[in-house]
C-alpha cells in the first residue's frame, strides 16, 4: 500500500486466461477492494511477494482469486502510471497468458462476478462503456488481442529424403533469417550433432517449434528450449510406428501429438499438451478416410491445437511404399496446392505454423505470404 501512496515504481502481474473459442475470462473486482472495486478487468492481477518467482506467484494468485490451476507463460511486460483517487499506480507489469476451458470458482472477496467474452464484443463494450473497466486493462487490451491473433508462419529446415538441410542453413544465412521451425526427423544422432553445430554458427536466434524424432535425448530438448527458446515440440503417436525412446514428461506441457495415418488417441492427447494439427494429413483423411476424418474432427473440437504443419496437396493421389494412397507431398509446385486450407476454420490455425516442405527457404517464404492471405480472408 505504501508504494501506491508514494507512487514508487514496483512489480505486478496481469493474467489473461483464454478458452478454446478464443474468449477472454474477465473478473469483476469485488467492491471492497482498495481501488477499482466493482470494475471489470482481466482474469487476475496482483503483486509478487519479495524474492519470489513471478510466474509461480501469478499461478498461485490465479488459483486463490479464480479457483483455477493454469500453466502460465509470460507474453510481455510494460510500465504504466495512473492516479486512482489518493493512490498512484506506477507499475512494471508482467503480462501472462494461459488456457482454460472449465468453470472458474472465484473467491467472492476478490471477484464478485466473471464472464467469458470474445475480443470483438469486448472492444465494443470498452468503446461504449469505458468507465466500467480498470485503467491498466484498457491500456494493454489492444496489445493482448494483437498478440493472441498473431500467427507465426515459419519457414522450416526439413530433413526428409530429397531435402538438403545443410543448403537450407546456408540459404537462411544469406537471407539473414532469425526465426525458423526445425524438423530433424530423418537425422540420426551424429547428423543432429552436426546440425546443432551449424545452427550455432547461423543467423538463427529462435526456433519456436521443433518436430521431435523419437530417439532424441532429453538433453537435446533442454538445449533447444534454452538456446533457441523453443515454445512447442510435436511427436507422432507414442504407440504408433515411432515409439518414444525416452521419457519426455519434463516437457509434456509443450509437446503436442500429431494427427498421422492413424486416428488420434484421446488417452495420448491427455498425456501431453494437446494436438499438433497437420493440415495435410487432415485433408488426406477427408479425401480418403471419412471415418478417421470425422473422428479427428471431434478431437480437434475437444482439445487444444498448439501447432500446425502445412504441406502440399496434389490433384491426384499416389502410393506410399506400403501401398497406401495419399494426396500430400513435401514438395510444392504451385501455390494453389495449399488452397485446401481455405476449407478449414480459423480456430484450427494455431500460433505456430510450420511450412513442412523440402522447397528452398526462398520458395517457402512465398508460401508463407500466400498462407497469410488465406488466413486474413477468414
Amino acid at each position: 500500500m505504501e508504494v501506491h501512496k508514494k507512487g514508487k515504481l514496483h512489480r505486478c502481474f496481469s493474467v489473461f486466461v483464454f478458452n478454446r473459442r478464443g474468449e477472454i475470462l474477465l473478473q469483476k473486482r469485488a467492491r471492497g477492494k482498495y481501488h477499482s472495486g466493482g470494475l471489470w478487468t482481466n482474469t487476475c492481477c496482483s503483486h509478487p511477494r519479495p524474492g519470489k518467482d513471478i510466474k509461480k506467484e501469478a499461478e498461485l494468485r490465479l488459483k486463490e482469486e479464480m479457483g483455477i490451476a493454469v500453466d502460465l507463460r509470460e507474453a510481455f511486460s510494460f510500465i504504466y502510471k495512473a492516479k486512482l483517487g489518493e493512490l498512484i499506480e506506477y507499475e512494471f507489469d508482467h503480462v501472462f497468458f494461459g488456457e482454460f476451458d472449465g468453470k472458474p470458482k472465484p473467491n467472492k472477496l476478490e471477484a464478485e462476478d466473471w464472464k467469458w467474452i470474445s475480443p470483438a464484443a469486448l472492444r465494443r463494450s470498452l468503446k461504449s462503456q469505458p468507465k466500467k473497466y480498470t485503467v491498466w486493462f484498457k491500456k494493454i487490451l489492444d496489445k493482448v488481442i494483437k498478440l493472441r491473433a498473431e500467427r507465426k508462419i515459419l519457414p522450416t529446415i526439413t530433413t526428409t529424403w530429397g531435402s538438403d538441410w545443410q543448403e537450407k542453413i546456408k540459404e537462411i544465412n544469406r537471407l539473414k533469417l532469425k526465426e525458423i521451425a526445425l524438423f530433424p526427423t530423418c537425422l540420426k544422432s551424429k547428423e543432429r550433432a552436426r546440425l546443432y553445430s551449424l545452427l550455432e554458427k547461423s543467423t538463427i536466434k529462435r526456433i519456436p517449434f521443433v518436430h521431435l524424432r523419437s530417439d532424441m535425448e532429453i538433453g537435446e530438448l533442454d538445449y533447444l528450449a534454452k538456446r533457441f527458446k523453443t515454445q512447442a515440440f510435436n511427436i507422432h503417436s507414442p504407440s504408433g510406428l515411432y515409439p518414444l525412446k525416452h521419457n519426455y514428461s519434463k516437457y509434456k506441457k509443450i509437446i503436442y501429438v500429431e494427427n498421422t495415418l492413424f486416428p488420434l488417441k484421446e488417452k495420448e492427447i491427455k498425456e501431453f499438451a494437446g494436438i499438433c494439427l497437420d493440415f495435410t494429413h487432415l485433408e488426406d483423411a477427408r479425401l480418403l478416410n471419412k471415418k478417421k476424418f470425422n473422428h479427428d474432427l471431434k478431437m480437434l473440437e475437444k482439445y487444444k491445437i498448439g501447432a500446425n504443419h502445412v504441406s502440399a496437396i496434389k490433384n491426384k493421389p499416389s502410393k506410399t511404399k506400403r501401398g497406401e494412397l495419399h494426396y500430400d507431398r513435401h514438395h510444392l509446385d504451385k501455390l494453389s496446392e495449399v488452397d485446401y486450407l481455405k476449407r478449414y476454420p480459423l480456430k484450427y490455425f494455431s500460433s505456430l505454423i510450420a511450412i513442412e516442405l523440402d522447397n528452398t527457404i526462398k520458395e517457402q517464404l512465398k508460401v508463407k505470404k500466400y498462407i497469410l492471405k488465406i488466413i486474413k480472408q477468414k
